[in-house]
Protein backbone atom coordinates (compact mmCIF):
# COMPACT_ATOMS: atom_id res chain seq x y z
CA UNK A 1 0.00 0.00 0.00
CA UNK A 2 2.86 2.46 0.91
CA UNK A 3 4.46 1.47 -2.35
CA UNK A 4 1.19 2.46 -4.14
CA UNK A 5 0.96 5.67 -2.66
CA UNK A 6 4.78 6.39 -3.57
CA UNK A 7 4.29 5.83 -7.16
CA UNK A 8 1.05 7.63 -6.69
CA UNK A 9 2.81 10.89 -5.20
CA UNK A 10 5.80 10.67 -7.88
CA UNK A 11 3.34 10.62 -11.24
CA UNK A 12 1.07 13.52 -9.20
CA UNK A 13 4.71 15.97 -8.95
CA UNK A 14 5.87 14.85 -12.64
CA UNK A 15 2.10 16.43 -13.46
CA UNK A 16 2.53 19.10 -11.67
CA UNK A 17 5.97 20.00 -12.74
CA UNK A 18 4.79 19.45 -16.57
CA UNK A 19 1.69 22.01 -16.23
CA UNK A 20 4.46 24.33 -14.95
CA UNK A 21 6.94 24.23 -17.58
CA UNK A 22 3.81 24.45 -20.32
CA UNK A 23 2.79 27.71 -18.41
CA UNK A 24 6.39 29.09 -18.35
CA UNK A 25 6.46 28.00 -22.19
CA UNK A 26 3.10 29.72 -23.17
CA UNK A 27 4.35 33.01 -21.42
CA UNK A 28 7.36 33.20 -22.81
CA UNK A 29 5.53 33.95 -26.00
CA UNK A 30 3.81 36.65 -24.76
CA UNK A 31 5.55 40.08 -25.52
CA UNK A 32 8.40 41.26 -23.21
CA UNK A 33 6.80 44.91 -23.13
CA UNK A 34 3.44 43.39 -21.62
CA UNK A 35 3.34 43.24 -17.68
CA UNK A 36 0.19 41.38 -17.22
CA UNK A 37 -1.46 40.75 -20.55
CA UNK A 38 -4.35 38.58 -22.09
CA UNK A 39 -4.78 34.77 -20.76
CA UNK A 40 -2.04 32.24 -21.48
CA UNK A 41 -2.03 31.59 -25.25
CA UNK A 42 -4.03 34.09 -26.37
CA UNK A 43 -1.76 36.12 -27.98
CA UNK A 44 -1.57 33.50 -30.49
CA UNK A 45 -5.51 34.43 -31.50
CA UNK A 46 -5.03 38.21 -33.17
CA UNK A 47 -8.53 38.30 -34.67
CA UNK A 48 -10.00 37.13 -30.79
CA UNK A 49 -8.02 39.41 -29.28
CA UNK A 50 -9.24 42.61 -31.50
CA UNK A 51 -12.63 41.32 -31.26
CA UNK A 52 -12.40 41.51 -27.12
CA UNK A 53 -10.64 45.07 -27.46
CA UNK A 54 -13.55 46.01 -29.67
CA UNK A 55 -16.40 44.60 -27.16
CA UNK A 56 -14.58 46.20 -24.10
CA UNK A 57 -14.56 49.65 -26.17
CA UNK A 58 -17.94 49.45 -27.59
CA UNK A 59 -19.76 51.33 -24.49
CA UNK A 60 -18.63 54.47 -25.13
CA UNK A 61 -19.19 54.29 -29.42
CA UNK A 62 -21.95 54.97 -30.86
CA UNK A 63 -24.24 52.11 -32.72
CA UNK A 64 -23.10 51.30 -35.88
CA UNK A 65 -25.45 52.06 -38.85
CA UNK A 66 -27.13 48.66 -40.19
CA UNK A 67 -26.25 47.38 -42.76
CA UNK A 68 -28.59 46.79 -46.22
CA UNK A 69 -28.14 43.05 -46.68
CA UNK A 70 -30.36 43.16 -50.16
CA UNK A 71 -27.39 45.57 -51.47
CA UNK A 72 -24.75 43.92 -50.21
CA UNK A 73 -23.23 40.99 -52.25
CA UNK A 74 -21.46 39.59 -49.16
CA UNK A 75 -22.84 37.76 -46.06
CA UNK A 76 -21.04 36.62 -43.84
CA UNK A 77 -21.73 36.58 -40.76
CA UNK A 78 -19.09 37.82 -37.63
CA UNK A 79 -18.29 40.14 -34.83
CA UNK A 80 -18.03 44.08 -36.16
CA UNK A 81 -14.60 44.88 -35.50
CA UNK A 82 -14.29 48.60 -35.94
CA UNK A 83 -10.91 50.61 -36.63
CA UNK A 84 -9.99 53.84 -36.30
CA UNK A 85 -8.01 55.58 -39.76
CA UNK A 86 -4.75 56.25 -38.75
CA UNK A 87 -3.49 59.58 -38.38
CA UNK A 88 -1.04 59.97 -41.03
CA UNK A 89 2.53 60.63 -39.93
CA UNK A 90 4.49 63.55 -41.20
CA UNK A 91 7.31 63.24 -43.92
CA UNK A 92 10.83 64.59 -44.12
CA UNK A 93 10.88 65.18 -48.11
CA UNK A 94 15.14 65.31 -47.37
CA UNK A 95 14.90 61.74 -45.99
CA UNK A 96 13.30 60.32 -48.99
CA UNK A 97 14.72 59.39 -51.97
CA UNK A 98 14.39 61.22 -55.19
CA UNK A 99 11.13 60.78 -56.74
CA UNK A 100 10.80 58.74 -59.77
CA UNK A 101 9.11 60.50 -62.94
CA UNK A 102 9.08 57.61 -65.32
CA UNK A 103 6.78 55.89 -62.82
CA UNK A 104 2.95 57.13 -63.14
CA UNK A 105 -0.13 55.81 -60.81
CA UNK A 106 -3.54 56.68 -61.99
CA UNK A 107 -5.87 58.52 -59.26
CA UNK A 108 -9.49 58.93 -58.88
CA UNK A 109 -10.76 62.38 -57.33
CA UNK A 110 -14.64 61.03 -57.72
CA UNK A 111 -14.90 59.88 -53.55
CA UNK A 112 -17.83 61.99 -51.70
CA UNK A 113 -18.95 61.81 -48.10
CA UNK A 114 -21.85 64.20 -46.19
CA UNK A 115 -19.52 65.98 -44.57
CA UNK A 116 -17.83 67.30 -47.94
CA UNK A 117 -20.55 66.63 -50.39
CA UNK A 118 -23.98 66.61 -48.50
CA UNK A 119 -24.02 62.74 -50.18
CA UNK A 120 -21.85 59.21 -50.47
CA UNK A 121 -20.37 59.80 -53.59
CA UNK A 122 -19.07 56.41 -55.40
CA UNK A 123 -18.64 54.71 -52.11
CA UNK A 124 -22.42 53.95 -52.71
CA UNK A 125 -21.58 52.03 -56.28
CA UNK A 126 -24.51 50.51 -57.30
CA UNK A 127 -24.28 46.42 -57.91
CA UNK A 128 -24.05 46.06 -61.56
CA UNK A 129 -25.97 43.33 -63.25
CA UNK A 130 -24.89 41.42 -65.54
CA UNK A 131 -26.16 41.08 -69.24
CA UNK A 132 -27.56 38.05 -69.43
CA UNK A 133 -30.82 38.29 -67.05
CA UNK A 134 -30.22 34.01 -66.34
CA UNK A 135 -27.18 34.38 -64.61
CA UNK A 136 -28.02 38.41 -63.15
CA UNK A 137 -31.19 37.03 -61.28
CA UNK A 138 -28.63 34.65 -59.15
CA UNK A 139 -26.76 37.87 -57.77
CA UNK A 140 -27.91 40.91 -55.27
CA UNK A 141 -29.33 44.28 -56.89
CA UNK A 142 -29.36 47.61 -55.56
CA UNK A 143 -26.69 50.27 -54.15
CA UNK A 144 -24.17 49.58 -51.33
CA UNK A 145 -24.96 51.38 -48.06
CA UNK A 146 -21.85 53.46 -46.34
CA UNK A 147 -20.17 54.17 -44.10
CA UNK A 148 -20.06 50.38 -43.41
CA UNK A 149 -21.21 48.73 -46.49
CA UNK A 150 -18.72 50.48 -49.65
CA UNK A 151 -18.82 49.40 -52.90
CA UNK A 152 -15.38 47.82 -52.48
CA UNK A 153 -13.81 44.33 -51.64
CA UNK A 154 -10.44 46.53 -49.35
CA UNK A 155 -11.28 49.18 -46.95
CA UNK A 156 -9.63 52.44 -46.95
CA UNK A 157 -7.63 53.14 -43.75
CA UNK A 158 -9.00 57.14 -44.51
CA UNK A 159 -12.53 55.77 -44.00
CA UNK A 160 -15.26 56.69 -46.73
CA UNK A 161 -13.31 59.79 -47.68
CA UNK A 162 -14.46 62.60 -49.57
CA UNK A 163 -11.72 63.59 -52.57
CA UNK A 164 -12.83 67.64 -51.62
CA UNK A 165 -11.15 66.86 -48.07
CA UNK A 166 -8.02 69.07 -48.73
CA UNK A 167 -6.28 66.99 -45.82
CA UNK A 168 -7.47 63.52 -47.59
CA UNK A 169 -5.46 64.77 -50.70
CA UNK A 170 -2.84 65.87 -48.51
CA UNK A 171 -2.16 62.55 -47.02
CA UNK A 172 -2.61 61.11 -50.84
CA UNK A 173 0.37 63.10 -52.15
CA UNK A 174 2.12 61.97 -48.91
CA UNK A 175 1.63 58.84 -49.25
CA UNK A 176 2.65 58.99 -53.36
CA UNK A 177 6.13 60.32 -52.28
CA UNK A 178 6.79 58.00 -49.49
CA UNK A 179 6.48 55.20 -52.46
CA UNK A 180 8.88 56.99 -54.83
CA UNK A 181 6.18 57.61 -57.55
CA UNK A 182 6.70 60.74 -59.50
CA UNK A 183 3.58 61.25 -61.85
CA UNK A 184 -0.57 61.42 -60.65
CA UNK A 185 -2.31 60.60 -63.38
CA UNK A 186 -5.68 62.47 -62.65
CA UNK A 187 -8.43 60.91 -63.81
CA UNK A 188 -10.61 63.73 -65.63
CA UNK A 189 -14.09 65.12 -67.13
CA UNK A 190 -14.59 68.15 -68.52
CA UNK A 191 -16.24 71.22 -66.47
CA UNK A 192 -19.47 70.04 -65.86
CA UNK A 193 -19.01 66.19 -67.15
CA UNK A 194 -19.21 63.61 -65.18
CA UNK A 195 -19.09 59.76 -64.97
CA UNK A 196 -22.44 57.85 -64.15
CA UNK A 197 -22.24 57.53 -60.31
CA UNK A 198 -20.39 60.58 -59.89
CA UNK A 199 -20.32 64.27 -59.93
CA UNK A 200 -18.27 66.76 -61.70
CA UNK A 201 -14.73 66.85 -60.26
CA UNK A 202 -13.00 69.53 -62.74
CA UNK A 203 -13.22 72.50 -59.81
CA UNK A 204 -10.54 69.97 -58.00
CA UNK A 205 -7.70 70.49 -60.07
CA UNK A 206 -6.35 73.37 -58.80
CA UNK A 207 -6.33 72.06 -55.11
CA UNK A 208 -4.68 68.44 -56.81
CA UNK A 209 -2.06 70.72 -58.38
CA UNK A 210 -1.07 73.06 -55.73
CA UNK A 211 -0.91 69.52 -53.05
CA UNK A 212 0.88 67.55 -55.95
CA UNK A 213 3.81 71.20 -56.46
CA UNK A 214 4.25 71.14 -52.87
CA UNK A 215 5.65 67.32 -52.46
CA UNK A 216 7.35 67.84 -56.10
CA UNK A 217 4.58 65.58 -57.98
CA UNK A 218 3.99 65.97 -61.34
CA UNK A 219 0.15 65.80 -62.76
CA UNK A 220 -0.94 64.30 -65.95
CA UNK A 221 -4.46 63.76 -67.58
CA UNK A 222 -6.01 60.84 -67.87
CA UNK A 223 -9.13 61.76 -69.99
CA UNK A 224 -11.84 59.72 -69.37
CA UNK A 225 -14.61 58.65 -72.56
CA UNK A 226 -16.62 61.67 -71.88
CA UNK A 227 -20.04 62.31 -73.99
CA UNK A 228 -19.56 63.75 -77.11
CA UNK A 229 -16.11 63.08 -77.56
CA UNK A 230 -14.37 63.66 -80.52
CA UNK A 231 -10.92 64.31 -82.58
CA UNK A 232 -11.22 68.23 -82.26
CA UNK A 233 -11.67 67.95 -78.89
CA UNK A 234 -9.18 65.97 -78.18
CA UNK A 235 -4.94 65.86 -78.04
CA UNK A 236 -3.80 64.76 -81.50
CA UNK A 237 -0.28 63.13 -81.73
CA UNK A 238 -0.01 61.70 -78.19
CA UNK A 239 2.81 59.06 -78.60
CA UNK A 240 3.76 56.65 -75.83
CA UNK A 241 5.40 53.81 -74.66
CA UNK A 242 2.89 52.38 -71.38
CA UNK A 243 3.93 49.23 -69.38
CA UNK A 244 0.69 49.23 -67.21
CA UNK A 245 0.73 47.16 -64.08
CA UNK A 246 -1.55 46.78 -61.02
CA UNK A 247 -1.56 44.93 -57.90
CA UNK A 248 -4.34 42.81 -58.10
CA UNK A 249 -8.25 42.73 -59.29
CA UNK A 250 -11.64 41.81 -58.02
CA UNK A 251 -14.31 44.04 -58.25
CA UNK A 252 -17.13 41.37 -57.46
CA UNK A 253 -18.80 44.01 -54.89
CA UNK A 254 -20.37 46.46 -57.75
CA UNK A 255 -19.90 43.22 -60.14
CA UNK A 256 -20.49 39.83 -57.71
CA UNK A 257 -20.94 37.53 -61.11
CA UNK A 258 -17.08 38.31 -62.28
CA UNK A 259 -15.10 36.26 -60.01
CA UNK A 260 -13.23 34.40 -63.18
CA UNK A 261 -11.74 37.90 -63.57
CA UNK A 262 -10.25 38.24 -60.32
CA UNK A 263 -6.46 38.65 -59.80
CA UNK A 264 -5.40 37.51 -56.41
CA UNK A 265 -3.05 39.53 -54.61
CA UNK A 266 -1.12 36.56 -53.45
CA UNK A 267 0.57 38.95 -50.53
CA UNK A 268 2.33 41.28 -52.86
CA UNK A 269 3.80 38.53 -55.46
CA UNK A 270 1.31 39.29 -58.27
CA UNK A 271 2.38 42.95 -57.89
CA UNK A 272 5.98 42.22 -57.64
CA UNK A 273 6.00 39.97 -61.01
CA UNK A 274 4.23 42.27 -63.06
CA UNK A 275 6.70 45.24 -62.19
CA UNK A 276 9.75 42.64 -62.95
CA UNK A 277 7.60 41.63 -65.84
CA UNK A 278 7.58 45.42 -66.96
CA UNK A 279 11.26 46.44 -66.14
CA UNK A 280 12.29 43.60 -68.68
CA UNK A 281 11.21 45.20 -71.16
CA UNK A 282 12.96 48.53 -70.58
CA UNK A 283 9.94 50.93 -70.54
CA UNK A 284 10.14 54.62 -71.66
CA UNK A 285 7.77 54.66 -68.63
CA UNK A 286 5.21 52.55 -66.14
CA UNK A 287 1.77 53.14 -65.17
CA UNK A 288 0.30 51.68 -62.34
CA UNK A 289 -3.26 50.51 -61.78
CA UNK A 290 -4.06 52.44 -59.15
CA UNK A 291 -3.43 54.48 -56.51
CA UNK A 292 -7.14 54.53 -55.43
CA UNK A 293 -9.72 52.73 -57.68
CA UNK A 294 -11.46 50.95 -54.68
CA UNK A 295 -14.24 49.50 -56.88
CA UNK A 296 -12.34 47.22 -58.71
CA UNK A 297 -9.90 46.40 -56.19
CA UNK A 298 -6.31 47.60 -58.00
CA UNK A 299 -5.67 50.25 -54.99
CA UNK A 300 -1.94 50.12 -53.74
CA UNK A 301 -3.41 53.06 -50.85
CA UNK A 302 -3.48 52.01 -47.27
CA UNK A 303 -6.30 49.57 -46.73
CA UNK A 304 -7.43 47.97 -42.58
CA UNK A 305 -9.06 45.33 -41.69
CA UNK A 306 -12.59 45.80 -40.91
CA UNK A 307 -15.86 43.57 -40.45
CA UNK A 308 -19.21 44.43 -40.13
CA UNK A 309 -22.38 41.84 -38.89
CA UNK A 310 -22.27 41.33 -42.80
CA UNK A 311 -19.33 41.97 -44.38
CA UNK A 312 -15.51 40.97 -43.90
CA UNK A 313 -13.11 43.37 -46.39
CA UNK A 314 -10.02 42.24 -47.59
CA UNK A 315 -7.07 43.59 -46.36
CA UNK A 316 -3.02 42.86 -47.07
CA UNK A 317 -2.33 41.12 -43.74
CA UNK A 318 0.11 39.79 -42.89
CA UNK A 319 1.64 43.01 -44.09
CA UNK A 320 0.99 46.52 -43.05
CA UNK A 321 -1.27 48.98 -44.59
CA UNK A 322 1.52 50.57 -46.22
CA UNK A 323 2.53 47.04 -48.10
CA UNK A 324 1.76 48.43 -51.39
CA UNK A 325 3.31 51.49 -51.08
CA UNK A 326 6.44 49.80 -49.56
CA UNK A 327 6.92 47.80 -53.05
CA UNK A 328 6.18 50.62 -55.05
CA UNK A 329 8.63 52.57 -53.26
CA UNK A 330 11.54 49.69 -53.89
CA UNK A 331 11.15 48.62 -57.50
CA UNK A 332 10.94 52.64 -58.66
CA UNK A 333 13.82 52.95 -57.13
CA UNK A 334 15.35 49.83 -58.85
CA UNK A 335 13.70 50.84 -62.06
CA UNK A 336 15.36 54.65 -61.79
CA UNK A 337 18.47 52.49 -61.07
CA UNK A 338 18.01 50.17 -64.85
CA UNK A 339 16.46 52.85 -66.73
CA UNK A 340 19.70 54.85 -66.28
CA UNK A 341 21.54 52.16 -67.96
CA UNK A 342 19.70 52.22 -71.00
CA UNK A 343 17.20 55.68 -71.73
CA UNK A 344 19.07 58.06 -74.02
CA UNK A 345 17.31 60.64 -72.47
CA UNK A 346 17.57 61.53 -68.81
CA UNK A 347 14.94 64.20 -68.48
CA UNK A 348 11.58 63.44 -67.26
CA UNK A 349 9.18 62.99 -69.69
CA UNK A 350 6.13 65.12 -71.20
CA UNK A 351 2.72 63.63 -70.95
CA UNK A 352 0.02 65.77 -71.91
CA UNK A 353 -2.49 63.14 -71.73
CA UNK A 354 -3.52 59.78 -70.95
CA UNK A 355 -6.70 58.60 -73.24
CA UNK A 356 -9.17 55.79 -72.04
CA UNK A 357 -11.36 54.04 -74.77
Amino acid sequence: MAKFRRRTCIILSLFILFIFLLMMGLKALRPNTATFGDPFGLDLLPEFRQQIFHLEKKTDSKKSDKINSETNPKNLKSVEITMKPAKPSELNLEELPPLNYYLHVFYYSWYGNPQFDGKYIHWNHPVLEHWDPRIAKNYPQGRHNPPEDIGSSFYPELGSYSSRDPSVIETHMRQMCSASIGVLALSWYPPDSKDENGEPTDDLVPTILDKAHKYNLKVTFHIEPYSNRDDENMYKNVKYIIDNVGPGYIDTSIRPWNTHNTRNRVNGKYYETALSAALQTHPSLISVTSFNEWHEGTQIEKAVPKRTSSTVYLDYRPHKPGLYLELTRKWSEKYSKERATYASDHQSPVLNALIKV
